[in-house]
């Protein structure tokens, strides 16, 4: 709820955007004693958020790079993450780890792998086709020359983990107001939008896409690019996965319950159409037939294109924005938004708090 005082409405701590990472970051800045309102410019999970395949893949044993780091500590976060939202929201977000099967493409893909096994700490396994048919027997490995299975990998229902955001957000206390377009923001902090115009104590850009725009508002360049992504959902007559199965980058299989596969994804850098493409969407579908048959037949559920928010180099800014007290920046999380959500909200809440 808003005070009416002397500068009009004001809101203790504003989150703008209602995807995963806004989500996260109101949930998390509540729970420390801020007084969070969050304005989302459609509805919560409308951007790429829900567009997610929803497998979490660890990063490889040789990647040691300060991103690579922050991924391996969120992801070891996941579990009491996860817990608190299906406390609080009473939804089964779909959560496990199974790890998942890659198949690597190319003689180059395969070399990686030895330099992975030749680590001391690496805990990567080569399988057998045999082995792997084990594990997934629906699925066609006899062409594969490398089976690689990565015991540490998470699977969410993406869609699921939204609502249950969503949900312990107001059961926290966040006041989220939906369907609100931020226009502009100043310092004070103010916060424009359509129908009114809020001071806050603190402002949290988590916007996507759109963080680029009101991050210009105030001086500051953070070029975010679109990053289409196309996928499809389908129902098979039986089970087909019970883990990701990954067969090139463009090509992975999800599973999902009642014996739903997500099969995914495109990568499409600068398309902002966010209608899936018709001979796309049946070329993805082609594909996973060849590796699992038993998809024939199968019916599909539902499509869709989700724009990915890809900062500078693929990476992500977290921290404050130069030059203005108490407005901070969370975006451009391309890929790795659910990856990163636990850490993301927790370092934005310490800067907030402190």
């Amino acid at each position: 709820m808003y005070m009416i005082g002397a500068m009009g409405k004001t809101a203790g701590t504003i989150v703008i955007g209602g995807g995963v990472i806004g989500l996260a970051t109101a949930l998390e800045l509540q729970t420390r004693g801020q007084s969070v309102t969050l304005l989302e410019a459609k509805t919560c999970g409308a951007g790429c958020s829900t567009k997610a395949l929803g497998t979490l893949l660890t990063p490889l044993p040789t990647r040691d790079g300060e991103l690579s780091q922050s991924i391996r500590q969120s992801l070891n976060m996941y579990g009491d993450f996860i817990q608190t939202l299906e406390e609080l929201s009473g939804i089964h977000t779909g959560h496990a780890i199974k790890g998942h099967i890659h198949v690597p493409v190319g003689e180059a893909q395969i070399q990686a792998y030895v330099r992975e096994f030749a680590l001391e700490h690496c805990w990567l396994e080569r399988i057998s086709r045999q082995q792997a048919a084990d594990l997934e027997p629906q699925i066609d490995f006899s062409a594969a020359d490398e089976i690689i299975f990565d015991p540490t990998s998470h699977q969410i229902d993406p869609v699921k983990v939204i609502d249950a955001l969503k949900i312990s957000c107001q059961r926290a206390g966040v006041v989220i107001q939906e369907h609100t377009p931020v226009i502009n923001i100043q310092d004070g902090p103010v916060v424009h939008t359509q129908n009114d115009v809020l001071s806050a104590g603190t402002v949290v850009i988590a916007g996507g896409l759109h963080s680029t725009d009101l991050a210009k508002k105030l001086g500051m360049t953070f070029p975010i690019k679109p990053v289409r992504g196309q996928a499809l959902e389908v129902a098979a007559a039986g089970p087909i996965v019970s883990r990701t199965v990954k067969f090139s980058k463009h090509l992975h299989l999800t599973p999902r319950p009642n014996n739903h596969v997500v099969i995914g994804a495109t990568t499409e850098p600068g398309v902002w159409d966010d209608e899936p493409v018709k001979a796309d969407i049946e070329h993805l579908l082609a594909e996973a037939k060849k590796v699992a048959p038993a998809l024939a037949g199968a019916k599909i559920m539902r499509t869709w294109a989700g724009l990915r928010p890809k900062g500078p180099k693929g990476r992500p800014y977290i921290g404050p924005v130069e030059g203005h007290k108490n407005i901070y920046l969370s975006a451009g999380h391309y890929k790795i938004g659910f990856y990163l959500a636990p850490l993301s909200a927790q370092r934005v809440a310490q800067m907030v708090c402190s």
